[in-house]
């Protein structure tokens, strides 16, 4: 297994968090708008999954998008990939 990069997450005062469905399917930082968190991950594909943070095995990661979250799309916020060139 190659590891990859380090890629330091930005502070949640630092990001736009945006309420709706992210524009594509896949993982993205995503957590509840009370507490927004830049490195709790979930995987958008309609619908949220469970969360899942970057130090979780891919198996555990993998496990987690398959669930879906207890709570309402509306109580969740979403904001731009960190780990994308350029954001």
């Amino acid at each position: 297994m190659t590891k990859r990069k380090y890629i330091k997450p930005p502070r949640s005062q630092d990001c736009v968090w945006r309420s709706g469905p992210p524009p594509e399917i896949g993982w993205w930082p995503a957590s509840l708008a009370a507490t927004p968190d830049p490195t709790a991950l979930r995987w958008w594909d309609g619908e949220w999954s469970c969360v899942a943070y970057d130090s979780d095995s891919p198996k555990f990661a993998g496990l987690v998008a398959s669930m879906r979250t207890g709570h309402a799309d509306r109580d969740i916020r979403w904001t731009d990939r960190w780990w994308e060139d350029g954001k």
